[in-house]
């Protein structure tokens, strides 16, 4: 794209100096010109500077990304360019006679980039449905260049650009609603931690709003540097489409897993007994009561706790979620939410028997060994799995007029967000050999998910109908 005059949301990218920042807007909202722009004004500025620039596959560094960057880039910057590796020297420094060195690198392959000591990344399509939460950590972690040949580099930076992608980790890292949700930061949006001492803009141990720079277009922010042709081809789209791509939205448009979840039908401030014939804010003891786990060693370990109406509803009352640790450690957490109650069975993901390499034991072994015992779930397919949890959804209990799946209110916060923001993977045609790529859900935060579908295809049974008076039996307040 020529650019005739930079917006002011371009400008406020470019000179920023924020350590992170992040253009989000519709198409031809000028995002990957003004990310060209910045990896010249920060590479030029002083020499030393050693940055790399990527996309997914090395096809669109070669045939989208290089062009616009040399679109952009006067060619008496250049000192030396490899295209066969990416490789570029530019003249940087107040008199241009310095040099600092930039690697265009296809994220797709992490040898191009893990080792190397960053000054800045820039992350063209971030979006991009294979561009994971993962490869944003890792390339955080590369920046640690704070000298070069020509002296100290007193700041380093990270900085991407895309279009809106729903609830993905762009949308955790860079709003304040993100950062809300995922308890990055105080309920009121402020910084958990005010007081850190820490290098201006660099803390490891800790989140900082501060540090993260958002900007956001519509196409139309770029009206200048577009043909009016182009205007009318976009508002000729259909209006879901013009949401993400034109005006620009973070809200999951068409392509959510769950479309059937709503909180008013499926999240409740009570129960309901069908043997005294009576709501009741906790769940009565008489119930069958199950636990289901998503075990992650990198990732979050998820547990439901969910027991079963004599109508066959399935009510979750209790999640654990923990972050990454020890199987002893999650183990000790869940027996801690269980104390005082019985379970039926406990159903986990059939890769925790997986022997691990060391010690030759599985995690549900260890599990067992704890005072857990658990059975494998017995259908960990997402094609078989999705529509039992749908069922579960849409079909209504008679004896309450509710979808037989209830979730009471604030006892699993994480299953009730991530029913929000569970998305089918946009995988792009053009990198897959079959004509229709089969549906996959975004492997994005799914964990209390995962333990929901673990728990329903295991088909928990409902609980039968007690032959004793439990008019005379006490009722302890499970909550």
């Amino acid at each position: 794209m020529a650019i005739t005059a930079w917006s002011e949301k371009q400008l406020k990218f470019i000179t920023t100096k924020a350590r992170y920042a992040a253009f989000i807007g519709g198409m031809g909202s000028g995002k990957t010109s003004a990310l060209c722009r910045r990896v010249l004004a920060i590479a030029t500025s002083r020499g030393g500077h050693e940055g790399l620039v990527g996309r997914y596959t090395w096809m669109e560094v070669n045939s989208i990304l290089v062009p616009q960057f040399f679109e952009l880039c006067p060619p008496q910057l250049v000192k030396k360019w490899k295209s066969s590796e990416g490789y570029l020297e530019l003249w940087a420094g107040p008199k241009f006679d310095q040099v600092s060195i930039v690697h265009f690198a296809n994220l797709e392959n992490p040898s191009r980039y893990r080792g190397r000591n960053l000054s800045f990344f820039a992350v063209s399509q971030a979006d991009d449905p294979y561009i994971k939460e993962e490869h944003w950590v890792e390339l955080c972690a590369r920046l640690r260049r704070k000298t070069g040949p020509y002296g100290p580099i007193p700041r380093q930076y990270g900085f991407i650009e895309g279009n809106y992608n729903g609830h993905s980790w762009i949308w955790k890292y860079f709003t304040k609603e993100g950062q809300i949700a995922h308890g990055l930061v105080n309920p009121d949006g402020s910084d958990k931690w005010p007081d850190c001492s820490r290098e201006p803009g660099v803390c490891k141990n800790h989140f900082h709003p501060s540090d993260y720079f958002l900007v956001e277009a519509s196409t139309l922010d770029n009206i200048e540097n577009l043909p009016p042709e182009y205007i009318q081809s976009m508002e000729a789209m259909p209006e879901e489409w013009k949401k993400r791509y034109y005006y620009g939205s973070w809200d999951e448009i068409g392509g959510l897993v769950y479309p059937e979840f709503s909180e008013e039908k499926h999240v409740t401030d009570k129960v309901w007994d069908p043997i005294r014939r009576v709501w009741t804010d906790h769940i009565p003891k008489y119930w069958l009561r199950y636990r289901s786990i998503d075990h992650g060693v990198r990732n979050p370990t998820a547990c439901l706790f969910a027991a079963t109406s004599p109508s066959g509803t399935v009510y979750i009352y209790d999640e654990y979620y923990g972050e990454a640790g020890t199987v002893q450690d999650h183990a000790k957490r869940i027996l801690d939410k269980s104390a005082g109650q019985t379970f039926v069975y406990t159903v986990i993901d059939t890769t925790a028997f997986n022997k691990e390499g060391t010690s030759g034991l599985s995690a549900a072994h260890v599990y067992t060994q704890m005072g857990i015992p658990v059975i494998k779930c017995p259908q960990r397919n997402y094609a078989a799995g999705i529509p039992v949890v749908k069922k579960y959804l849409t079909e209504i209990d008679p004896e309450t007029g509710r979808p037989r799946l209830q979730i009471l209110r604030g006892k699993a916060p994480n299953l009730v967000r991530e029913f929000k923001e569970y998305i089918w993977l946009d995988m792009p045609l053009r990198r897959h050999r079959v004509k229709n790529p089969p549906d996959k859900p975004r492997k994005y935060k799914d964990h209390a998910l995962d333990s929901l579908r673990f728990l329903l295809v295991s088909f928990p049974a409902p609980t039968p109908i007690p032959e004793y008076d439990i008019e005379k039996r006490d009722e302890p307040p499970w909550f």
